[in-house]
């Protein structure tokens, strides 16, 4: 008998250990730009991403996405998307990429404080 408890706790145990291994893990980037654009590379992450944009108080920003192959390495050079219906945002926005881009950038448009990018993802442990 205690044999088998003994074996039925090596096994919850082990099953335990299973669902904390293979459970997938949040990564996450976050960016922070108060004069020119900022761009994050977005070819070696997993998809769907979650890019959220966070204007400080009193600016306007946008939040854009390339497929332009190198966007991330030359970003004057690649055609970019507005994230969200509205070119510009004053206040919290945040949209899922189901597919792979190149890059995302953030951009203040106007105010004297900074706009936030985050990008978040997950992964396989």
């Amino acid at each position: 008998m205690r044999r088998n408890l003994q074996l039925m706790l090596i096994g919850v145990l082990c099953l335990f250990a299973i669902a904390a291994v293979a459970a997938p893990v949040i990564r996450s980037i976050s960016t922070r730009t108060t004069t020119t654009a900022t761009a994050i590379d977005g070819t070696s992450k997993t998809y769907p991403l979650t890019v959220t944009v966070i204007p400080e108080s009193g600016v306007l920003a946008t939040a854009e996405y390339s497929t332009t192959p190198n966007a991330y390495l030359s970003p004057a050079d690649a055609h970019w998307n507005v994230l969200n219906s509205a070119s510009a945002v004053s206040t919290v926005m945040s949209t899922t990429l189901p597919s792979p881009v190149t890059a995302i950038r953030f951009t203040r448009v106007s105010g004297a404080s900074a706009v936030i990018g985050e990008v978040n993802w997950m992964e396989a442990p």
